[in-house]
């Protein structure tokens, strides 16, 4: 399955979405997936650890910077 931006969403991946009935950003990470949504597990504003079921394009997958912007071209 693939997020918003078409990144390709597998297991165990950080994603950013609307936390349902409120209208702020927040992370969670992809439990599983069924036929047609995914299950991701989330922390709440009231601390609450649950999970969400949605469409994939719902989500957008955190990327990692290419090692070469992490250090600097300085370091190489």
């Amino acid at each position: 399955m693939r997020d918003f931006f078409g990144n390709e969403l597998v297991v165990g991946d950080e994603v950013a979405f609307c936390e349902p009935g409120y209208r702020n950003l927040i992370t969670g990470k992809i439990q599983n997936f069924t036929p047609q949504k995914v299950r991701v597990e989330y922390v709440t504003m009231a601390k609450y650890k649950t999970t969400y079921l949605g469409e994939p394009n719902f989500f957008i997958k955190k990327l990692s910077p290419p090692k070469s912007e992490v250090m600097g071209k300085e370091a190489w």
